[in-house]
């Protein structure tokens, strides 16, 4: 898990989500079921952590890599929810789910890496190429265990032009426009991708091979 935050009480906020997240997969542990839908508790292979630049919401999302079930899960807990749980006078081991996860909702079960920037939530699937960003406002409140998480208010999505996406990186954000970087794990290709706030719309506007542009900015290196 990579996290990139500028001060104490970030951290401090992630590892009590550590903490919380332990809990709640002690509550949900359950042998491998039939269904191929994950109980609406169960974090299956929790992989990737994220913190709201505002420090106010904590996202996890799991997957099911060993194809126990057809898809992930994706919640979302505010810090002050996971500080009341962890030192308020009604806190209790485990922690009550329900007093902690604000959204609950279907991912792809092979998502890559969450990522937050001022105005959406957002992953991709490794399998389909398909980007996925949601307005940090309905990533507190689109609350559907049984929905995935394209069905929330907002949400936009766009098929990227390789396979394998996985991390992703804001270099830019005005009012009206974001730009993203999408780095995939299987090809050297970064994927530049606009997005409109106005229009809520995603378009690719750029693709390169990362090895040539090294071999521009550095042309005296051997890659």
């Amino acid at each position: 898990v990579k996290l990139f935050m500028d001060d104490a009480l970030a951290t401090r906020n992630v590892m009590m989500g550590f903490l919380v997240v332990g809990s709640l997969l002690q509550s949900a542990c359950t042998s491998k079921p039939d269904s191929k839908q994950p109980p609406e508790q169960v974090m299956h292979f929790p992989f990737s952590l994220a913190l709201s630049v505002d420090g106010e919401t904590l996202a996890v999302s799991s997957g099911a890599s060993d194809s126990g079930y057809d898809v992930g899960r994706l919640v979302t807990m505010t810090t002050t929810s996971i500080k009341n749980a962890l030192e308020g006078t009604a806190k209790k081991e485990p922690i009550d789910w329900d007093l902690v996860v604000k959204t609950n909702v279907h991912i792809p079960q092979d998502s890559g890496e969450v990522s937050f920037t001022k105005s959406f939530m957002s992953f991709a699937s490794r399998e389909t190429s398909q980007l996925i960003a949601i307005p940090t406002a309905s990533a507190v409140s689109c609350h559907g265990p049984d929905k995935p998480a394209t069905d929330c208010p907002g949400a936009m999505s766009l098929v990227l032009n390789d396979y394998d996406p996985y991390a992703l990186q804001s270099i830019q954000e005005t009012a009206t426009h974001e730009t993203l970087l999408v780095s995939h794990l299987s090809a050297p290709i970064i994927d530049m991708v606009n997005i409109d706030k106005a229009m809520a719309i995603m378009k690719v506007t750029k693709t390169f091979n990362v090895f040539d542009w090294l071999k521009i900015k550095l042309p005296h290196r051997t890659f």
